[in-house]
């Protein structure tokens, strides 16, 4: 991987993090598939030899933040599914009197 296929990883992270804080999820979540695939062929190669340690720090500092913005989106779906499951609950009881 060149360092300009790094820079364009980190540029398409920012792309992340901005749908994520505009919470474009349906976006969000077609990005995050390449993404992921793109960081899992950056993780195979050997990048000791570039001069882009900058751009690599900047870009795992910034998954952290993607990766929290996923966990906050998944508590909230979560929450949602765990309301619209006691509301289901509720409303079978009602039907059922």
């Amino acid at each position: 991987m060149s360092e300009e296929a790094i820079e364009q990883l980190l540029a398409f992270n920012q792309q992340l993090l901005m749908l994520a804080q505009s919470e474009n999820w349906d976006e969000f979540v077609a990005g995050v598939e390449h993404y992921t695939n793109e960081l899992k062929q950056l993780r195979a190669q050997d990048v000791s030899q570039l001069n882009c340690i900058d751009a690599l720090q900047q870009l795992f500092a910034q998954d952290a933040i993607l990766r929290q913005c996923i966990q906050t989106r998944l508590n909230s779906l979560s929450a949602e599914m765990t309301a619209m499951r006691k509301s289901r609950h509720s409303s079978q009881a009602y039907n059922a009197v």
